[in-house]
């Protein structure tokens, strides 16, 4: 809708510079890089703009410090919490062009299967000689992309970590309605999630849990209903609740289906 222009890059990102005290971190989709009219100025404008993000809050929380950037492919990030690795891909749908062509493409997947196994390694993830009762050993995977164009990488994960109880939840977005499968289920590894969003239109932001380990943190209520995953029995999905009053239906597109007057009654009405 805006060209890619480079003001709307900064304008979401004061949106959350200017009203979030907890810190953020961004992935690059279709619409803000490769589906561009100039991709390469696209991602100058998202690099620039959202890379590291995470600095803006380094006066205010200690989280910036622990996150990693990958050298040579920076949007790639990662850092471990709660015994949980946490990693941001660049896994991003749309089209191939005159400025991405599927050579890259392969580069990147494989730069994102890199990173993901140096996160493994460094923490013994998947390691028979791993210690449980290590403060160093690692519980759960979350990974982050754009889209489900990460099946090569996804299946690195199986290869390594099918034979672990360690569970394993890929969340991204692109496709605009909330899925929830357990993609690797006929292979019987069914400790793998592949989750896609809601298109915010129509969801507000999910919500993913991870429960501690101290006595506190056992009592938290972990139960399964409506619209969760569960996926290790101390990680939850909460996509908390689907379409809420307010939302605006849109087409695949992100094109509002009902009349700009009617939208304006409608929030005229709830204000």
């Amino acid at each position: 809708k805006t060209r890619c222009d480079i003001n709307r890059y900064k304008k979401v990102a004061k949106y959350f510079t200017d009203n979030s005290g907890l810190p953020n971190l961004f992935l690059p989709g279709d619409n803000d890089w490769n589906d561009c009219p100039n991709s390469d100025a696209a991602w100058q404008y998202w690099a620039s703009t959202f890379i590291p993000f995470e600095k803006n809050w380094a006066g205010r929380s200690a989280f910036p410090a622990t996150v990693d950037r990958m050298p040579g492919q920076e949007v790639n990030f990662g850092f471990v919490r709660g015994g949980v690795v946490f990693l941001g891909l660049n896994l991003v749908g749309g089209q191939t062009n005159k400025y991405i062509t599927q050579s890259d493409w392969d580069t990147i997947i494989e730069n994102d299967i890199e990173w993901a196994k140096k996160y493994l390694n460094d923490h013994k993830v998947g390691d028979p000689k791993a210690d449980p009762n290590s403060k160093e050993y690692v519980r759960g995977i979350v990974a982050f992309g754009h889209s489900a164009r990460g099946r090569r990488f996804n299946k690195f994960l199986q290869e390594r970590l099918s034979q672990t109880d360690i569970p394993v939840v890929y969340i991204h977005g692109n496709g605009h309605t909330y899925q929830a499968e357990q993609s690797f289920k006929s292979d019987k590894w069914y400790n793998y999630w592949r989750i896609q969003v809601d298109m915010g239109y129509n969801a507000p932001p999910a919500r993913f849990t991870v429960r501690g380990t101290t006595k506190d943190a056992l009592d938290l209520d972990m139960s399964v209903d409506k619209g969760m995953v569960f996926p290790g029995g101390f990680m939850k999905f909460d996509r908390r609740g689907g379409t809420y009053p307010g939302a605006v239906p849109v087409d695949e597109n992100g094109i509002p289906l009902v009349e700009e007057d009617r939208m304006l009654d409608e929030v005229h009405e709830l204000l």
